[in-house]
């Protein structure tokens, strides 16, 4: 039969290839599920074979079907009581599959699949019957799927519905059917992209074909925990791509990226030389190329502690950064290790250079379409390569001058600090963020609003902090005083919150007590 494949086989016979009862399901399979990196790039051409199939079969679907998009299939099949277990309890969570996913159109066909009996009839084998019955939205097009009678080696007798490997579905519920010994889990397929006001066509246009070379040796290393299995991956792709120049480029890219984040510099500083020069030796035109080349070595002289090297290649990368909006999906996908503004505001901080820190900010957040990400940004460059709590206190005392309009991402990053000065026992440094943080909230919107009413802020609490750290000290007269100013102004607050939170009158009658008995020692 491998005889047969390799005189035989055409892209367009894929799918009769993979459902034939051959050593092709098997091994790809097999190989998918393991993690295989060797046996996927080796049938990299049939897997591409499949999804091009799928998304044509898709497409044919969508086309006869638009008034009733929605498409229901079923999977049978059994678990064990452990995996049932587990995904009852996380019902509501989303799972990748990790390999094809077949399912029918028949219900019928698929309790015959999942080994179903009746009540009376228990299993002897220790497993339990289950059925997915799975709604899926034929204008999805992310993770390609569709009816493959026409194309399947068994014809349409089973009515089967093929999900591409990386399908993502969401559990949404879960019962038991007495009656057939029968747990149903009930899923959605779901794109797996956070919405934007981008369409997929705009958001893939954001990266280009060499870049996303890059970005999957990337999650083949967060996913392995290895460089070898990343290394093996461009070493196969630099023997494929010897006559193309970009491609060849762009491992060597990736190349370098990998010594880099395994901390070899040198070998790091190697690769991304031999990308530029010959980048520059075949005249290729690519932004993405020479955007990954001068930000990793960025990266190289910063981890080396040379930040005057590391701001001048990020600088050439941000030359060539595109001026339309940070696309969501790409920002956070690598750490921001490819974004250089953010790498230079970051070292900017490091220096106590904070106005050119906070201009740089400022350029980034406009480049971003989702609020959301402004906190995720700042709080990289607030907490970015180990920087002092003493240093990340001065910028944030610096950004207080754009309140209100930053308010709740200054309160959050006080906060941080103040935790880490708790936990190395820096009782001072953490009273003066405090203080500091209680500057931050009289100048918020909410405060100021509200005519300066206590009980419409956090100062009662923040108060009661101050003088809970002043206790830890020994210092029992600044207790006092700092648990006085949060009675009086928590008065109004104890409508609405617990008084376990607040200070009473019978706290600061403890802490006279406790000065009086010092006293008297």
């Amino acid at each position: 039969m491998i005889d047969e494949f390799e005189k035989t086989y055409k892209s367009d016979k894929a799918i009769w290839w993979y459902s034939r009862n051959c050593f092709l399901y098997r091994i790809i399979n097999g190989a998918l599920r393991q993690k295989n990196l060797e046996v996927i790039l080796y049938f990299r051409f049939f897997l591409m074979d499949v999804c091009r199939q799928l998304q044509s079969a898709q497409a044919q679907y969508l086309e006869y079907f638009e008034d009733n998009p929605i498409l229901k299939v079923y999977r049978g099949q059994l678990m064990t009581r452990e995996e049932i277990i587990y995904l009852e309890k996380f019902t509501g969570f989303t799972y990748s599959i990790n390999s094809f996913f077949s399912t029918t159109r028949q219900r019928s066909t698929a309790l015959m699949f999942s080994g179903v009996t009746d009540a009376t009839a228990l299993r002897t084998d220790g497993c339990i019957s289950v059925l997915f019955e799975i709604e899926a939205d034929i204008r999805l097009k992310r993770k390609p799927f569709a009816y493959i009678g026409h194309l399947s080696y068994f014809g349409s007798g089973e009515e089967e519905v093929l999900f591409m490997v990386g399908a993502m579905l969401r559990l949404t519920s879960t019962e038991y059917n007495k009656v057939q010994n029968l747990h149903i889990f009930k899923l959605k397929f779901v794109s797996g992209k956070k919405k934007s006001p981008y369409t997929d066509h705009e958001a893939l246009s954001t990266i280009s074909i060499e870049s996303q070379f890059i970005n999957v040796g990337y999650l083949i290393q967060r996913s392995y925990l290895h460089e070898n299995y990343s290394v093996k991956y461009y070493e196969q792709l630099l023997h494929d791509f010897r006559t193309d120049y970009k491609n060849t480029c762009a491992c060597f890219v990736s190349l370098g990226w990998i010594a880099c984040e395994n901390d070899k510099y040198d070998l790091a500083f190697q690769y991304q030389t031999t990308a530029l020069q010959l980048y520059e030796q075949t005249q290729l035109s690519s932004a993405d190329l020479l955007i990954n080349i001068y930000n990793c070595l960025g990266t190289v002289y910063r981890k080396r502690n040379d930040y005057n090297l590391a701001l001048e290649f990020y600088s050439k990368a941000e030359e060539y950064s595109s001026s339309s909006c940070i696309n969501y999906c790409w920002i956070n996908f690598d750490q921001f290790r490819n974004v250089s503004s953010i790498h230079m505001a970051s070292i900017y901080k490091l220096q106590q250079q904070f106005d050119l820190a906070w201009k740089m900010y400022q350029k980034i957040i406009e480049k971003l379409t989702d609020d959301n990400l402004h906190k995720l940004v700042f709080q990289y460059i607030l907490k970015a390569y180990n920087d002092s709590v003493e240093n990340r206190k001065h910028f944030l005392d610096y950004t207080m001058k754009y309140l209100p309009s930053h308010y709740e991402i200054l309160v959050y990053s006080y906060v941080h600090i103040v935790e880490l000065a708790i936990l190395d026992k820096n009782h001072d440094f953490a009273i003066d963020c405090l203080k500091r943080l209680l500057e931050v909230e009289w100048k918020s919107d909410k405060y100021i609003a509200n005519q300066k009413q206590w009980y419409y802020s956090n100062t009662p609490l923040l108060y009661k902090r101050i003088g809970c750290l002043y206790e830890e000290k020994g210092d029992l007269d600044s207790v006092i005083e700092w648990f006085e100013k949060a009675f009086d102004t928590s008065t109004v607050l104890s409508l609405f919150i617990s008084h376990t939170y607040l200070i009473t009158a019978r706290d600061i009658a403890l802490i006279h007590a406790k000065k009086a008995a010092k006293i008297l020692l």
